[in-house]
């Protein structure tokens, strides 16, 4: 039986904002005041990401489990700029259309 914040997070007639703020509200309390967990530290968000579409069935988990991730150092990278990495690699995957397998990104060698 789905609890009523459940049924919430699940309505399609609830806009994104209301559904992260009480995703956000049920993560916080289920971590009972774990800083580690409220803070997100020391979690593979990329495996959890991997299980939660694994366990939903869709098919981009398994195609991620396969390919696998690797982390990568690059001169250009930034040293104490956490906040803008994802953005900088986000907008560079935008101008990619084709076949990921076969993508050579041109940031590494």
């Amino acid at each position: 039986m789905l609890s009523q914040t459940d049924t919430k997070l699940r309505s399609k007639c609830i806009n994104h904002n209301t559904q992260y703020a009480l995703f956000s509200k049920g993560l916080l309390s289920s971590a009972k005041n774990s800083l580690e967990v409220i803070e997100m530290r020391n979690i593979d968000l990329q495996r959890l990401m991997i299980r939660h579409l694994n366990a939903v069935g869709h098919p981009a988990g398994r195609e991620l489990d396969e390919i696998g991730q690797e982390m990568l150092r690059m001169d250009w990278q930034t040293q104490n700029n956490f906040d803008d990495c994802g953005v900088f690699a986000m907008r560079h995957m935008e101008t990619y259309m084709g076949d990921v397998r076969t993508w050579k990104t041109g940031l590494a060698q």
